[in-house]
């Protein structure tokens, strides 16, 4: 057969008549296109080596391709891809050969160790360029350059402020090293899980009193294992500082400073926002320890919190930051188990082609693919069954995700489910839990405000996990401690399980707590 069907550009298959010697720029861009020709395909793909793109199998001298195929073999690693050799054809040639080669890049490893940061201050603090410089490598410009790498969305870069929940990865070698990357790989989550032993999750948080409920709930729905509080060297502490910290102390999050800016104040402005955040907290019975050259940070910071110094122009203390991230252990035990029970938070839904998507973080035990789950509740507190067709995690087809772990689902739903119907507080769980939906549950909370009285017929939005809903307290108990409340969902009934954590606010946070039991009533079945 000398003539193969014409390459399409879509699907899994891609044709190329050589790969001999590629330059940097080139290379890039065969790892950009295997990317895409492995995600057309969920996970699989097929080269034909030797093969023009009309089809016309051409083929090359043995040495050539073997050349060819240690690029493509070098394109496999920077993906973590494997590659496996399949049919030899004959060239145009006396001698030449072409060959078809199989791909594959579905993940079946266990989940690596995560830990996750969510990174929270004041507004223009420079937030979201320390996590650009973190997990780009390189420094910023002074004018936003490393800013650019993690803001979402066009109103966010024109005004430099965080508007919604960027989530960044670094990862960390087994001999406890940040990951590095050349100009011929590409900085993408297949390379980074490929590398690492372990990742540091980065959640930039929004910093602006406009966008509170995002923090809120990106701290209610990211179960971090750490708060990294950023203020600004030049500024010092701001109110949005105070209310960031005492809403992570009262979710029992482990916290570290980090002041930044550190090239655009004089070392007695320096001085004096050190002091402030001493200050803050020990009004908060936390005690600090500013890390220098001298002084080193303690692994697991707990009633001891330490103070980074830092600047992401010149880089100065960057790598006792580092050093320190990556040192850092998870603090959350998250059930992986195969006896426990699934539940996964989502955060995220979209209807395309290939069928529903949804996005989200496994609270607890592990989905596979072909795995019977309940999605709900609805508005109505009704869930409804559907099969898991796929796997994504960081972007790489997986036939599993544990829990701890964020990913996408691609389900086969039934058509009793119009995605309509998808709104947040939604969640996918194993069919065994028999979740019922409910409109009360009782939570165990501190006081942030003390200006704030906590009495019936008070109103806020209530953040539990993936929850977002305004509710009214129903009941309330003062304690030496702890207030202990009733609340009701004024919308419509939420699946809740205890232990969530949970974030009460209205213009400002009024409590911080956990969820300590659903109120269960009597509501539809599950369909």
């Amino acid at each position: 057969m000398d003539v193969l069907p014409a390459e399409v550009e879509q699907g899994n298959v891609e044709y190329k008549v050589q790969l001999l010697s590629p330059s940097p720029e080139r290379f890039q861009h065969l790892v950009t296109q295997l990317n895409w020709r492995l995600n057309e395909g969920h996970g699989e793909a097929f080269y034909e080596i030797g093969v023009s793109d009309g089809g016309r199998i051409v083929g090359m001298a043995p040495q050539d391709l073997e050349a060819s195929l240690g690029t493509l073999y070098r394109m496999c690693q920077v993906l973590g891809a494997d590659m496996r050799l399949g049919t030899f054809r004959d060239g145009a040639n006396p001698g030449w050969k072409a060959a078809r080669v199989c791909i594959s890049r579905i993940a079946d490893t266990h989940a690596k160790k995560q830990v996750r940061v969510s990174v929270i201050g004041s507004v223009e603090s420079g937030k979201s360029t320390l996590i650009g410089v973190l997990t780009r490598g390189c420094l910023d410009d002074g004018n936003g350059l490393a800013r650019m790498q993690v803001f979402r969305h066009l109103h966010e870069i024109e005004n430099g402020r965080t508007s919604s929940i960027s989530e960044q990865i670094m990862g960390v070698t087994k001999e406890g090293k940040i990951c590095k990357f050349n100009t011929l790989e590409s900085r993408n989550a297949s390379s980074l899980e490929s590398q690492s032993h372990k990742l540091i999750m980065l959640s930039d948080l929004a910093g602006h009193e406009r966008y509170l409920k995002i923090t809120a709930t990106g701290l209610t729905s990211q179960f971090p294992d750490y708060a990294m509080l950023v203020v600004d060297a030049t500024k010092g502490v701001q109110q949005m500082t105070r209310e960031h910290l005492k809403i992570v102390l009262g979710l029992d999050v482990a916290v570290f400073v980090v002041v930044t800016k550190a090239d655009l104040a004089s070392g007695l402005r320096i001085q004096t926002t050190l002091a402030e955040v001493d200050s803050l907290l020990a009004s908060l019975q936390k005690q600090s320890v500013v890390i220098s050259d001298d002084v080193v940070a303690p692994v697991q910071p707990s009633d001891v919190v330490p103070i980074f110094t830092v600047s992401s122009v010149t880089g100065v203390s960057l790598p006792q930051l580092q050093a320190f991230l990556a040192s850092i252990l998870p603090t959350r035990l998250w059930t992986s188990l195969h006896d426990c029970t699934s539940e996964v938070h989502l955060s995220g839904y979209y209807d395309t082609e290939a069928g529903s998507i949804v996005t989200g973080l496994v609270k607890s035990g592990t989905v596979h693919v072909g795995d019977s789950l309940l999605l709900g509740p609805t508005a109505s507190g009704a869930f409804y069954g559907v099969r898991v067709k796929s796997i994504e995690v960081q972007r790489t087809p997986a036939k599993r995700i544990y829990a701890g772990q964020t990913g996408a689902l691609l389900l086969s739903v039934n058509s009793a489910i119009d995605f309509s119907m998808m709104r947040k507080g939604m969640m996918l769980v194993h069919p065994s839990l028999r979740p019922i939906a409910t409109r009360q549950f009782d939570a165990e909370v501190q006081l942030v405000d003390p200006a704030v009285v906590l009495k019936e017929n008070v109103q806020g939005v209530v953040h539990a996990g993936p929850i977002q809903q305004t509710a009214k307290i129903v009941h309330v108990v003062h304690e030496k401690d702890v207030c202990r409340l009733r609340f009701e969902f004024l919308h419509c009934s939420e699946y809740l399980r205890p232990d969530l954590p949970l974030v009460f606010r209205a213009h400002r946070t009024h409590a911080v707590g956990r969820v300590v039991s659903a109120v269960h009533v009597a509501l539809s079945g599950v369909a």
